[in-house]
């Protein structure tokens, strides 16, 4: 076995209304990240943090010495404290890399691992060959037609080490909007930023409608699709919102979807309406 964690997790039960109304509460109140083979596998952090009274989370970060991993198992156990911890229901071992590709995976287990799943990037099958990370550094909007549109926040916010997001809010002055390009652009920092990869325009009021759009300008929407209100075609008669985009929502996008190398990058967009550049958003990151 190369590595242990121990999830400490205490049940509450609330009764409220004169006791006709029963609520269990789960909350974690401790976490254990050992590695028995450091020549293998080593923990960057593994910790339990409250942000306040209702806001508690856990955060882990292995490093993988010897890649790529193509096997690898799971034992699982649930154990209770009574007079010490006990095993309590379940104990289960399972085959990890069958596990995602199963289509009758272990229900236990798949309960289990849901908990899990939309945190963590073990969201595929082995190998397991990537020790990458995504992060922004910065994020910049230019209005170039104060008239047409204005920026009311455009900013990255770093809560804590762990979690980091964009917002961008773009007021619409002459609404409805009918007619909208959208030039992109990837650049790599090289001295200076320079043009890698991908240079593309296409008719945004076409794409969300087109049954087949273009591969490359889904593949970036489908970062900010979840967190946009630019989720449907034209016409645009409402302010522009990007809300909260994490960066560690991207990290599996880049380093499995659409793998790029290391390095630090920028991708450029100019919102053309009517056939003239209104605005500029610039997004910066890195990935390490």
């Amino acid at each position: 076995m190369a590595i242990k964690l121990n999830f400490f997790v205490a049940s509450l039960i609330l009764l409220t209304n004169y006791f006709t109304e029963v609520y269990s509460v789960v909350e974690f109140t401790n976490i254990q990240c050992e590695s028995l083979d450091k020549d293998f596998a080593l923990f960057e952090y593994c910790f339990l943090k409250s942000e306040n009274r209702t806001y508690k989370y856990v955060s882990v970060k292995v490093k993988l010495l010897k890649i790529p991993v193509s096997k690898v198992k799971v034992r699982l156990g649930l154990y209770k404290r009574l007079n010490g911890y006990k095993p309590f229901l379940y104990n289960l071992s399972f085959d990890a890399c069958r596990f995602l590709n199963s289509p009758n995976p272990n229900p236990v287990a798949l309960y289990f691992y849901s908990w899990f799943k939309d945190y963590s990037n073990t969201n595929h099958s082995c190998p397991y060959d990537v020790d990458s990370l995504v992060e922004f550094t910065n994020v910049q909007c230019e209005s170039l037609d104060k008239d047409f549109a204005l920026f009311e926040y455009c900013f990255l916010k770093s809560e804590n080490r762990t979690y980091k997001y964009v917002s961008v809010k773009v007021k619409l002055l002459k609404i409805p909007v009918s007619k909208v390009k959208v030039r992109l652009g990837l650049y790599k920092r090289l001295n200076g930023y320079k043009p890698f990869l991908y240079n593309l325009s296409f008719d945004a009021c076409r794409f969300l409608n087109s049954p087949n759009p273009n591969p490359v300008a889904l593949y970036f929407y489908s970062w900010f699709k979840d967190y946009s209100n630019t989720n449907h075609s034209c016409p645009y008669d409402h302010d522009i919102v990007l809300d909260k985009m994490p960066y560690d929502n991207i990290n599996n996008k880049i380093t499995k979807i659409l793998p790029f190398p290391e390095g630090k990058y920028m991708i450029e967009m100019h919102w053309i309406a009517y056939d003239i550049d209104r605005a500029i958003t610039k997004f910066f990151w890195t990935l390490t």
